[in-house]
């Protein structure tokens, strides 16, 4: 007897789809998420930009100050006219630190080095997408389509692992795995915003309490395989890839220490 071919596969990958949501997923993390992506004022509460101090109610905890070393840097703008005021920033990252330094006024010019040998970009009134060592879902993507392929730097002890804990190394300390940011989530935005930008890491236990990461490559391929849990994986890429649209994969480079509940 014989059989349509796409109409089993359309069933299978319902069936496929249906057992990932049934048993990866609550209710609660899918509000998350909705409200993660739908809410436009998300990312201005992530950097502190509304809604007071200690964070600006961002349940990520993000202080939006520059003394922290967590927030962006406010530029000043214009009373009259509310523009922002052109500062024309350039920035170099110190290499062993891995933390940008930035000057105003700086020359019109792409790239240029100081007398002491230091590369510097110039930015005008924006700035590096990991000048404060962590990346919003909506900067990773932005980088994505805009960034040309270029490394970023991500101080590894701002991001949210989540329910991930030493037990999930089953060799114990010094051991290294490949865990799912996304499928570990605590539910809280900034936790979530994490998942959505990295998926799965490759860390190393150095303590019970502390991970280290060396990096991971932001791009959309996918993987073969008829498991549910990479159906599932290449579900979320497919997702991914529409919403952050063309673009270039790049490197994101980890330094720091990551801290495990």
């Amino acid at each position: 007897m014989a059989f349509s071919y796409p109409y089993f596969l359309t069933l299978q990958i319902y069936e496929n789809i249906i057992s990932f949501l049934m048993n990866y997923y609550t209710r609660r993390y899918w509000r998350g998420l909705f409200h993660l992506i739908s809410d436009r004022n998300y990312y201005k509460r992530m950097n502190g930009d509304e809604g007071g101090g200690g964070g600006g109610g961002s349940s990520s905890g993000r202080v939006g100050t520059n003394q922290s070393g967590n927030g962006v840097p406010k530029d000043a703008t214009n009373v009259n006219n509310n523009e922002p005021e052109v500062k024309n920033y350039a920035y170099y990252r110190n290499e062993e630190t891995k933390e940008y330094i930035r000057k105003a006024n700086a020359s019109n010019t792409d790239n240029y080095y100081d007398s002491e040998g230091n590369k510097w970009i110039y930015y005008g009134n924006s700035q590096p997408p990991d000048f404060d060592g962590y990346l919003t879902l909506d900067e990773a993507n932005d980088w994505y389509r805009n960034g040309d392929g270029k490394d970023l730097y991500v101080d590894l002890s701002k991001i949210s692992f989540g329910n991930i804990t030493a037990n999930d190394f089953e060799d114990g300390i010094g051991s290294s795995k490949s865990i799912s940011i996304l499928n570990n989530t605590d539910f809280t935005l900034k936790s979530i915003n994490d998942g959505l930008v990295y998926g799965s890491l490759t860390l190393t236990l150095i303590t019970k309490s502390y991970v280290s990461c060396s990096y991971d490559e932001y791009d959309f391929r996918m993987h073969s395989g008829n498991s549910i849990g990479t159906w599932a994986r290449n579900i979320q890429t497919n997702i991914a890839q529409y919403i952050a649209g063309n673009g270039k994969s790049y490197f994101i480079y980890f330094y720091g220490f990551g801290k495990l509940k």
